[in-house]
C-alpha cells in the first residue's frame, strides 16, 4: 500500500524557503525571489521525520504498538504493518483484518 502525498501529509513547523523554479523570469529583476512553503516536499532534509512522527501516531490511535528492535515495525493483536517510507505491507492470518485496515485508512484519506 502507498500513503498518498506522504511528506505533504506532516504539518511544516519551521520556515523553509526554497529558491524560483528554473526559468521564472519575475518583472522586477532588480530583486531576488524565493517562495515560502506551506507543506513539506519531497527532498527536504525535514520531510521524512515528521512524517514518519504522524505516521506512527496513527499506527498508535489504531492500537499499534512500536517494535522496540526496529522503529518500522508495527504490532497489532491481529497483524503487522511494516513501513518502507511511504509504503506499507500488512501481514496477517485473517486477509478481512487487513481489507478493514485498508477500509479505514481509505476512509481517513491516508491512502
Amino acid at each position: 500500500m502507498d500513503y498518498n502525498n506522504a511528506f505533504a501529509q506532516a504539518s511544516i513547523k519551521e520556515d523553509v524557503y526554497v529558491t524560483m523554479p528554473r526559468g521564472f523570469k519575475p518583472s522586477d529583476t532588480k530583486n531576488d525571489y524565493v517562495l515560502k512553503l506551506n507543506k513539506r516536499l519531497y527532498g527536504l532534509v525535514q520531510s521524512p521525520k515528521p512524517f514518519y512522527d504522524h505516521m506512527s501516531a496513527g499506527q498508535k490511535e489504531m492500537d499499534f504498538v512500536t517494535s522496540e528492535n526496529n522503529p518500522c515495525l508495527f504490532i497489532h493483536k491481529d497483524m503487522i504493518a511494516i513501513s518502507w517510507i511511504d509504503d506499507f505491507v500488512f501481514v496477517s492470518r485473517d486477509g478481512s483484518k487487513i481489507d478493514e485496515m485498508v477500509l479505514s485508512l481509505k476512509a481517513s484519506a491516508a491512502i
